[in-house]
């Protein structure tokens, strides 16, 4: 019965996160036992901001969830789309959005998922009442949106050879992948036309040195 469940868990799960418009061949999902924990709001004292209730506790076992299972393998490097389904034991009122907070936060924390939640671009969550059996199922994939996120931000593409690549650092915005095709500044010789040695310099070598036994 358990086994049963655990996989029509993840089937939902799966078919929700399909259905955000994420790519559904390659989808990461796992499901977290127990009361599903809302995020709470952040108190702040005496420049300490710390959240109230359970929220750590939760954001823990989400974590430790995905470790047990070992993530997907590889961190999803763009963008992605989270969906859940949240079975809580009472009929309490709960925004949904807080409880997808407290689980972005959780796999946020386990480091095996994404390198950090903005990369999020798409969210879906269910709430469900199970009193008996109160969980979370929980399905993530790869997400296609114009509003590019993680190293799918940084690809550019070479304006010389075509190829894709990612510069050094998020303030480099390179044109060129390296430096064999950045197009070189030629100065034109004054003095006949052809190229000179280097950008500053205005005249060739031949006209520089005719020039020079001209004064002599």
């Amino acid at each position: 019965m358990d086994a049963t469940r655990s996989q029509l868990d993840i089937l939902r799960a799966t078919g929700l996160v399909v259905a955000t418009g994420a790519l559904d061949h390659d989808v990461y999902a796992f499901r977290v036992e127990g009361e599903p924990i809302a995020k709470s709001r952040v108190r702040v004292e005496k420049s300490r901001r710390y959240a109230v209730g359970r929220t750590d506790d939760a954001e823990l076992d989400i974590a430790n969830a995905v470790r047990r299972g070992s993530g997907p393998g590889d961190r999803f490097a763009g963008n992605v789309a989270v969906a859940a389904v949240f079975y809580r034991s009472n009929r309490h009122r709960v925004d949904v959005d807080n409880l997808l907070k407290t689980v972005l936060d959780g796999i946020t924390k386990s480091g095996l998922v994404w390198a950090d939640d903005d990369q999020v671009t798409a969210v879906l969550g269910v709430i469900e009442h199970d009193p008996a059996h109160p969980r979370i199922a929980v399905a993530v994939a790869n997400h296609e949106s114009t509003m590019l996120r993680g190293d799918a931000r940084r690809t550019r593409t070479c304006e010389t050879c075509g190829v894709a690549f990612q510069p050094h650092s998020d303030r480099q915005r390179g044109r060129y992948c390296s430096l064999a095709c950045r197009p070189r500044r030629v100065q034109i010789c004054t003095a006949c036309g052809g190229p000179t040695s280097a950008p500053h310099v205005v005249r060739c070598l031949p006209c520089h040195n005719s020039n020079q036994r001209g004064t002599r």
